[in-house]
């Protein structure tokens, strides 16, 4: 009897770590495209600092 609870909390316990697993792997899959995102966001800001920084250089000069 001891034997058949044990195999059941067993189960149980391992059902419960394959939910685990499947979440951190949809977690995983996200990781990629966030990446890239930031990226793509990075690449924007180093535009847009260029962009500021042109506009300060033509506002010294027209003053």
């Amino acid at each position: 009897m001891e034997n058949i609870h044990s195999i059941d909390s067993l189960r149980e316990l391992n059902a419960k770590l394959l939910a685990e697993i499947a979440k951190i792997r949809r977690k995983n899959d996200k990781i990629p495209v966030l990446e890239k995102k930031f990226a793509e966001a990075e690449a924007e800001n180093a535009k847009l600092k260029q962009i500021i920084e042109e506009n300060t250089i033509r506002e010294a000069r027209v003053k």
